[in-house]
């Protein structure tokens, strides 16, 4: 027999991957991606759920996937989405709802830009177009969305590590982990059944942090749970995540780009003030 070294991966999102593939419409792996295939898809998810519940996809890892090389605006996606509300995410950092989702959580033309986030609009008209960039942008959906169970967590990441060992990844990093997700790892970690070694950093969001004083930033940030470097062979506590911008279309630069599609000047988003971002 041949023996191999097991492969690391040093940066995957392995705990929201396991909740993708148990439910969620998935167009990461799609090959020859087009905006009539997407609708289609998700058509077809939308006829074969129940009324009134949420559509969440995964969108591609970047827009260059798609060969019209954007996303679909919520007009498209309203024409196939029926009554459901519509949740779309695409690496994390960009987004797109359809008009059902926008009712349900307040938003309008009127709505401001959260602090950290965008809501895309039609340059003409000034019409909210569903896209949004950055997470303080997507937080009012998130939260109307039902969680996962924990029996739900603990199945999906099972899943999950049958499907790295099957390719030889054997450890990873977790770069970025909420804290009720990492006691779904620690509760597989006590039964036996972890088969992957999980580095797992806790996420820290703006939104919990931007305009708290010192001492509230440490009562927040020791509330996390463990420091870093805490577990065992086969979970441990890496450290905290803090993202200072957007993603591909959000990353803060300091000269212009992609000014065609997000406006004169877009120079991307810092999603914390520097003085949050220093006392944290």
């Amino acid at each position: 027999k041949t023996v191999v070294p097991g492969l690391i991966d040093s940066h995957i999102h392995a705990f929201a991957t396991g909740l993708r593939r148990s439910k969620q419409l998935n167009f990461s792996d799609w090959p020859g991606l087009t905006l009539e295939g997407m609708l289609a898809a998700i058509r077809e998810r939308a006829d074969s759920t129940p009324p009134g519940e949420w559509l969440v996809v995964r969108g591609p890892y970047a827009l260059d996937f798609i060969a019209e090389g954007r996303l679909p605006d919520r007009w498209e996606l309203d024409g196939v989405t029926g009554d459901h509300p519509f949740y779309l995410m695409m690496q994390g950092h960009l987004g797109v709802v359809n008009t059902r989702a926008l009712q349900m959580a307040g938003i309008t033309r009127e709505t401001a830009d959260p602090p950290g986030g965008k809501y895309l609009r039609d340059p003409a008209t000034g019409d909210l177009t569903g896209l949004m960039l950055e997470m303080t942008a997507f937080q009012p959906f998130l939260e109307m969305m039902p969680d996962y169970t924990f029996e739900e967590k603990l199945e999906a990441t099972r899943e999950v590590m049958d499907t790295f060992s099957s390719v030889g990844i054997t450890s990873l990093l977790n770069p970025g982990e909420a804290r009720d997700n990492i006691a779904v790892l620690d509760e597989l970690g006590r039964r036996g059944e972890l088969t992957v070694r999980w580095n797992v950093l806790h996420f820290g969001r703006a939104t919990d942090y931007v305009g708290k004083s010192y001492d509230e930033v440490s009562a927040i940030l020791k509330a996390l749970g463990p420091a870093g470097g805490f577990g065992d062979e086969w979970l441990r506590i890496g450290g905290v995540k803090l993202m200072a911008d957007g993603g591909f279309e959000g990353a803060y630069m300091r000269e212009p780009y992609m000014e065609e599609e997000l406006g004169d000047g877009w120079r991307g988003i810092p999603t914390w003030d520097a003085e949050s971002l220093r006392t944290v």
